[in-house]
């Protein structure tokens, strides 16, 4: 079975997903056709996003 995720599902979702079934790629699919793919390195530049954002707000003194 292929293994797809939605493309209003939240990025843990498809994080979890691949985790479990130990991938690095999700096609998005909407309404049975594919409109994109979430790969392992997708996850990892958002997240070192997020890091950096929230530590460029905690130096400025400002809660995340």
């Amino acid at each position: 079975d292929l293994i797809t995720i939605g493309p209003q599902q939240p990025l843990q979702n498809g994080a979890c997903l691949m985790l479990e079934y130990g991938v690095n790629s999700l096609p998005v699919v909407s309404d049975g056709m594919p409109v994109g793919i979430l790969t392992m390195t997708d996850l990892a530049v958002t997240l070192e996003t997020m890091l950096v954002f929230r530590r460029k707000h905690n130096e400025a003194g400002m809660q995340v």
